[in-house]
Order: C-alpha cells, then structure tokens, then sequence
C-alpha cells in the first residue's frame, strides 16, 4: 500500500490491481488447480479472470458502465 501511496503522489505509475482473500473448500480447490494447470496458467491468473468475468457480468446486468482508463498526470521537471 505504501508503493501505491508513493507513486500517486509522485504522479508515477503503479499496479492499479488490489488483493482480497477466498476461500474454497478442499474439493473446490482442487478443481480450480487442475482448471488452471489445463489452461496452462497459474491458479492465481484463472481467479482473477473469473473475478473479472463476474464484475464485467454484474455490470451489464445492473446496467452500470465500466470505467474509463484514466490517463496518469506527467511528473513536472
């Protein structure tokens, strides 16, 4: 968090992405491995894209609109 708080204050660039804890039964989780071993990428790569998918999918059915990407202010010399 400290990064993040830094960077914005310095107007530089950082990881806009934020960390929130799951959970899953032991079955589930073991799912979940193999799902991401066969698409070749990592455990942590497939959550993400579900959680994505599952934001993207709340917002059209709530008709809300998805953010723009703002672009980050130039550092002044």
């Amino acid at each position: 968090f400290i990064q993040k708080g830094l960077a914005i204050r310095e107007g530089e660039d950082y990881d806009t992405r934020v960390q929130m804890q799951v959970e899953f039964s032991d079955d589930d989780l073991l799912l979940y491995m193999k799902i991401a071993h066969d698409r070749d990428i990592t455990f942590n790569e497939l959550i993400e894209i579900a959680l994505q998918e599952a934001i993207d999918q709340h917002r059209m059915l709530n008709d809300i609109p998805f953010p723009v990407e703002k672009k980050k202010k130039k550092k002044k010399k």
